[in-house]
């Protein structure tokens, strides 16, 4: 409340009118009030901050109006409006599996008191996903938002968050921020093979998306062939609540290591990736190769030694040329022996009767 008192003007006092504004908006706030003579010849006026919305100083320059409506500057004052004080800014209770996780607001005071604690929060680098979030008191004077992934597309990763305070008298200040974390709940991954490596299995246990899956797809490819191979597969939900595939190597043919890329496609149709791992194939392996029972017509066998293979021997070929440019190049398919051996026999009726130097593969 603003009173003047002690004003005398020739002619009488018409109209008391006070100009108060903010200092540190200057005057872009100024607001006119008309004062009420209390009859003691006090003029009062009660200035609502609310129309200025601002703490800081305050001032109010008085004006005298005569009965010829002549204003005649009669002297001001200034006060003070305490701003909001306080305010740590915490994030507890983060939940993974549903996605949630709460900010707590404390030590927040104002002498208007506090009408509102708004919690702006996004995840998205152009804050597509913000959400603003009232916080509620509790009963120890802390403030509480409870955040929820729904609000945020069911982006995961990390979350800015600011916090704004809001008096009573509508002056609102920023108390702070932090970032929260919602993690992608850890699924387990693995492949899984029989004792001869004939059939592959892609197991995955402990998959929870929050808002649904949609589907799940992985990516699979050798590092033989650096990602050339890669081929994307989808992998079928079973009644267990898991979730696996088949992985076809024979389509990629190679042994060695294999990489595993997963991804859950959530109900609003975004990818989320889940976990990954590699597994390895075995591949074929023998002793030696050798050349054996030369014959005078220039025919011989090429031997293969002790050839291993988990997953069994479907045909052994053989590749034979003599030409510097392989034009005679053929090729043999082994036969398997008594001893467990392979045995190609070449001849030279298929490398137009060439003698001398032949090359094997």
């Amino acid at each position: 409340t603003i009173t003047a008192s002690g004003m005398s003007v020739t002619g009488a006092v018409k109209q008391v009118r006070i100009a108060v504004w903010n200092k540190e908006k200057g005057q872009s706030n100024l607001v006119w009030y008309t004062a009420q003579n209390d009859g003691t010849g006090k003029w009062k006026v009660d200035v609502p901050i609310k129309n200025h919305k601002a703490a800081g100083m305050y001032s109010a320059d008085v004006y005298v109006y005569n009965n010829a409506g002549q204003p005649i500057y009669a002297g001001g004052t200034s006060f003070e409006v305490s701003d909001i004080s306080g305010g740590e800014v915490s994030v507890e209770n983060q939940d993974v599996n549903t996605g949630k996780f709460d900010i707590l607001i404390t030590g927040i005071k104002a002498k208007a008191g506090i009408e509102q604690v708004r919690v702006p929060i996004w995840s998205k680098s152009d804050g597509s996903d913000i959400y603003w979030y009232l916080a509620s008191k509790n009963s120890d004077g802390t403030y509480v938002a409870h955040v929820n992934i729904a609000n945020h597309d069911y982006n995961y990763g990390k979350y800015s968050i600011d916090v704004y305070g809001i008096t009573s008298t509508e002056i609102k200040k920023y108390l702070g921020g932090t970032t929260g974390q919602i993690n992608v709940p850890k699924t387990a991954v693995t492949v899984v093979t029989d004792e001869k490596e004939t059939k592959y299995t892609l197991k995955l246990d402990n998959v929870n998306i929050v808002g649904g899956i949609k589907e799940i797809k992985a990516a699979i490819w050798s590092n033989t062939n650096k990602q050339k191979d890669l081929a994307w597969y989808e992998v079928q939900k079973q009644s267990d609540s898991s979730w696996s595939m088949n992985i076809p190597i024979s389509d990629y043919k190679v042994s060695g290591t294999y990489y595993v890329d997963v991804y859950a496609v959530n109900s609003k149709g975004k990818s989320v990736y889940i976990g990954g791992t590699k597994f390895d194939v075995s591949g074929i392996t023998a002793k030696s190769v050798e050349v054996e029972n030369k014959q005078e017509n220039g025919n011989f066998d090429v031997v293969i030694k002790d050839v291993v293979s988990k997953s069994g021997i479907d045909n052994i070929r053989v590749a034979v040329w003599s030409n510097s440019d392989a034009s005679d190049l053929y090729w043999y398919t082994a036969t398997k022996n008594q001893e467990n051996n392979y045995v190609a026999n070449v001849d030279i009726a298929n490398h137009n009767y060439n003698f001398g130097k032949f090359y094997i593969d």
